[in-house]
C-alpha cells in the first residue's frame, strides 16, 4: 500500500509516517507499506499520477496551493484515494465533504487519534480490492492482487497465472503488465518475462521458487544471487514490519 504525506512542516511529516508503519505494523502486518513524504502541494503534482496512492493526508494550510484545492485537482482527476486532512482546526470540515475526505486530524495529534481514524476506514477490506486490469480477447478483465501468483510471457500474450492455478492471457505487452506491478513491493522478476508474487512464496531449492499451491517458479541462474538477494530483503522489511511495534515481556 502506497500512502503520500503532504505537509510543509518536516517534524510533522515524519511524525504523521512514524505512526503510520507503527500502525499498519501492529494491524496489517502482511500490507506491505509504503511512504512518499512531500513538503508542499506543488511538489506532490509534479510526479502526481491518479491512483498511485491508497491514503493520502494533505496539511490543510499551506502556502500558494492549499490542501483543500491540492484536494480538489485529486478528486478531480477521478482518483479514489482515502483522503485525510491534517489542520489545526476543525472549522473546515464541511469544505472536506465536497472532496469526499475520510476525516481529520487536528495538529498535534497522538498516535491513539491517528489508529482510531484509520481503524473505521476497513483498510483490509480495501486493500484485499486492489487489482490490474487488462482486456482479455473482447473481455475486461480484473484479477485481484492477492490472487495473483505469478505471471509470465508466451508468443505475444502476457499471462496472469492465480493462486487457484487458473490463467488469463492478454495481449497487452509484458512491459505494460510490468508497468501495472512494478510500485507494488511484493512482485518480484524471477528471470526474464516472468514475475513472481513473493507473499505466495512458501519455499525454495536450488533451482525454484516453491509457491504455497504447489507450482514451482524457476529462478534465472545467472541473477540467482541478486534474486535471492531480493527476496530475502523483502522478507525481512516485512518480519520487521510486524514485529517492530510487537510488545515485548
Amino acid at each position: 500500500m502506497k500512502i503520500a504525506i503532504i505537509d510543509d512542516l518536516k517534524m510533522d511529516r515524519e511524525k504523521a509516517a512514524l505512526f503510520l508503519h507503527k500502525y499498519f505494523a501492529g494491524n496489517f502486518p502482511t500490507i506491505a507499506l509504503e511512504i512518499d513524504m512531500y513538503e508542499n502541494g506543488e511538489t506532490f503534482l509534479h510526479s502526481y499520477q491518479p491512483g498511485t496512492y491508497q491514503i493520502i493526508l494533505i496539511d490543510y494550510y499551506m502556502d500558494q496551493l492549499s490542501g483543500l484545492d491540492l484536494a480538489k485537482y485529486i478528486r478531480g482527476a477521478g482518483d479514489p484515494a482515502i483522503l485525510i486532512f491534517v489542520t489545526i482546526s476543525r472549522d473546515y470540515a464541511i469544505a472536506g465533504y465536497k472532496v469526499k475526505a475520510s476525516g481529520y486530524l487536528v495538529k498535534p495529534f497522538a498516535y491513539q487519534e491517528l489508529a482510531e481514524l484509520l481503524s473505521l476506514l476497513e483498510i483490509e477490506a480495501w486493500h484485499q480490492q486492489e487489482y490490474i486490469e487488462f482486456v482479455n480477447g473482447y473481455r475486461t478483465c480484473r484479477v485481484f492482487l492477492e490472487d495473483i501468483a505469478y505471471c509470465d510471457i508466451s508468443g505475444h500474450y502476457a499471462q496472469i497465472h492465480t493462486l487457484d492455478r487458473k490463467m488469463e492471457r492478454t495481449r497487452m505487452t509484458f512491459h505494460e503488465l510490468t508497468l501495472q506491478l512494478e510500485s507494488y513491493p511484493q512482485f518480484l522478476g524471477c528471470y526474464r518475462g516472468c514475475i513472481v508474487n513473493m507473499d505466495h512464496i512458501e519455499n525454495l531449492d536450488e533451482f525454484c521458487f516453491i509457491l504455497v499451491n504447489g507450482e514451482r517458479i524457476p529462478i534465472r541462474q545467472k541473477e540467482r544471487t541478486k534474486i535471492l538477494q531480493m527476496y530475502s530483503d523483502y522478507i525481512f522489511m516485512k518480519t520487521r514490519k510486524q514485529n517492530l511495534w510487537t510488545p515485548h515481556s
